[in-house]
């Protein structure tokens, strides 16, 4: 995988892009699932953006190509894998056009989750209390020790 950047002004680049595709990342360790989702993968026509999220931090990276793959007998398994079409298909073929960070109350500093703006809705997902990466489609449901940073 090839690494460009690791900050959030990477994301100035996608701006005005289409999304084609979103593939998530789970973690298995010893053939037992560790983490659901730990890392998703945004397929825009011109190129590929990867987000993860843990311990306060948000990594995104810029893969070179992005592809499904099936769980293997490895004692460490990354499948990468598409998800159940309702929970991201509103944002199929729209523009990205901003983003915000969600810090969290207590440490300004610690970042738990990314808003993706697009033309007609917003993607949030964000570090839940499982370490998983949850994702909501309001704004209102975020939860409250965490805060909107543009």
């Amino acid at each position: 995988m090839n690494v460009r950047s690791n900050n959030f002004k990477q994301l100035n680049d996608y701006k005005g892009l289409t999304l084609c595709n979103v593939l998530f990342q789970s973690f298995y360790l010893n053939g037992i699932e560790v983490q659901k989702y730990n890392r998703m993968f945004f397929q825009f026509g011109e190129g590929n953006l990867s987000i993860s999220i843990g311990d306060g931090e948000v990594l995104i990276t810029i893969p070179d190509s992005v592809e499904e793959k099936e769980r293997s007998d490895s004692d460490f398994d990354y499948p990468v894998f598409k998800v159940e079409k309702t929970l991201v298909e509103k944002y199929d073929g729209q523009k990205l056009v901003g983003y915000n960070k969600l810090v969290w109350k207590e440490n300004m500093d610690d970042i738990y989750g990314v808003i993706l703006i697009f033309e007609k809705d917003e993607m949030v997902f964000f570090e839940d209390k499982n370490e998983d990466i949850c994702i909501l489609s309001k704004r209102s449901e975020i939860p409250d020790d965490l805060i909107v940073v543009k």
